[in-house]
């Protein structure tokens, strides 16, 4: 729906929900921004346009990972507030390509094998409520299906292989703000600083995950991935 209408008369977009309804809103307002300015989101070489207007999480879902990042709370009312009051923060959005097209953007955990599988079940016991998430996680390890594959990666080479374990999202994070500061920067001058290579692993995988956000949440505290960040581009 949002798609076919015009979004540059409202303030913002506020969704109530969980990680699964920020994320459709998410994807029709990131469609309609290419659609508007005839970029092709099918390119994964595209540089994407930003959409100008703003999104807010009122929380209602069974983990709300996304506001729960954002804000550092999963508490609706601190969230209306945080509206409220204007509040905002830039967070990184991947995309995913299959076949020479895209096929979801998405903000907080990507995963294949076993969480996807989880997922996949866990579609069927709605009725269960948020306790279908452990019936089908439990179930699932105890299957413990291998997906045999090859995955490769362009990672940044480090410089110190420890120096993420204390390298925390927090209030007014400096990897953020740094990475925001470069994105104004021309783009050849954003990548030449960067020492990049390819890396392959292949073998038998439980899972395979990715991260775009910490994930914390009420079913971990520190989130699938401790040292991730809101905007750091990863």
């Amino acid at each position: 729906m949002i798609e076919d209408i015009d979004i540059s008369k409202f303030d913002g977009i506020v969704c109530v929900g969980g990680d699964g309804m920020f994320s459709e809103v998410l994807n029709s307002v990131l469609l309609k921004a290419q659609k508007d300015k005839g970029v092709d989101s099918n390119d994964v070489y595209n540089t994407l346009t930003i959409p100008k207007i703003p999104l807010g999480i009122i929380p209602a879902g069974s983990t709300n990972a996304a506001v729960n990042c954002i804000t550092g709370s999963s508490d609706p009312i601190s969230a209306t507030l945080f509206i409220i009051q204007g509040h905002y923060t830039g967070i990184d959005v991947c995309g995913v390509y299959s076949a020479g097209r895209l096929l979801r953007f998405a903000v907080t955990f990507l995963s294949y094998g076993y969480f996807g599988d989880v997922i996949r079940d866990s579609e069927k016991l709605r009725w269960m409520g948020p306790k279908r998430y452990d019936f089908s996680g439990f179930k699932n390890i105890l299957r413990r299906k291998l997906y045999e594959g090859e995955l490769q990666l362009l990672v940044d080479v480090p410089t110190d292989s420890t120096s993420w374990r204390d390298d925390r999202c927090l209030d007014n994070c400096l990897t953020c703000w740094e990475t925001a500061n470069a994105l104004r920067q021309p783009k050849d001058e954003q990548t030449s600083a960067k020492k990049i290579k390819w890396m392959s692993v292949r073998g038998q995988f439980i899972a395979v995950n990715a991260a775009v956000m910490s994930c914390t949440c009420c079913m971990s505290s520190e989130g699938i991935s401790p040292s991730q960040h809101l905007g750091n581009g990863y």
